[in-house]
């Protein structure tokens, strides 16, 4: 009898666990945290996009340029903010200047109900986000200038380490589809 019992209630564990166990796995990711770009893991090309104290031959050799994103994610709704902050040393390696900068900060639905946001040069754009698997993708469409651009999210397996993808088409009169620019960014988790 004792013997039916343990096999019932392994069996009735392995009903009641096996469907948390398969929940988990299909989740969606929660963006939430502070990330800080890794400059080495980053697209070259966007490096000198986003104005990176080591491509930037205006900046002085002193300066160091920390871009950081910090994200509130609450489903449906991801808010996205970027803080630029420049340090400068002098030739001792002392900290003498530091100056911050924070980009206007945006939000996205993933439940395709479209947005509308401002960029760093205040003006605005209209975007639709969705999920694609546990990926969030950003599209943002620029009739007058006949181009979309598309900004991806996606996490690593082990939650610490956020790639920002972008790319950008032009469509033309013909039809024809021709890429823009592309690139990505790699932040690691600081918190």
């Amino acid at each position: 009898m004792k013997r039916q019992n343990l096999i019932g209630l392994f069996l009735l564990a392995v009903f009641c666990v096996a469907p948390v166990f398969s929940q988990n796995k299909n989740e969606k990711p929660n963006f939430s945290g502070t990330w800080i770009l890794d400059e080495s893991k980053s697209n070259k090309a966007l490096k000198a996009l986003f104005k990176s104290s080591k491509n930037n031959p205006n900046l002085n050799s002193n300066e160091k340029t920390i871009h950081k994103l910090v994200i509130e994610h609450s489903e449906p709704e991801i808010k996205v903010a970027e803080i630029i902050t420049t340090k400068s040393f002098d030739e001792n390696g002392k900290s003498i200047k530091k100056a911050e900068k924070t980009l206007p900060s945006q939000t996205y639905y993933t439940d395709k109900r479209g947005e509308q946001n401002v960029n760093e040069k205040n003006q605005p754009f209209n975007s639709i986000s969705k999920w694609n698997d546990k990926k969030i993708f950003v599209v943002i469409p620029d009739k007058k200038e006949n181009r979309t651009s598309v900004m991806q999210l996606s996490l690593s397996k082990d939650g610490k380490e956020l790639t920002v993808n972008y790319e950008s088409f032009k469509s033309t009169r013909g039809g024809v589809v021709s890429p823009l620019g592309f690139g990505n960014r790699v932040f690691n988790k600081s918190n």
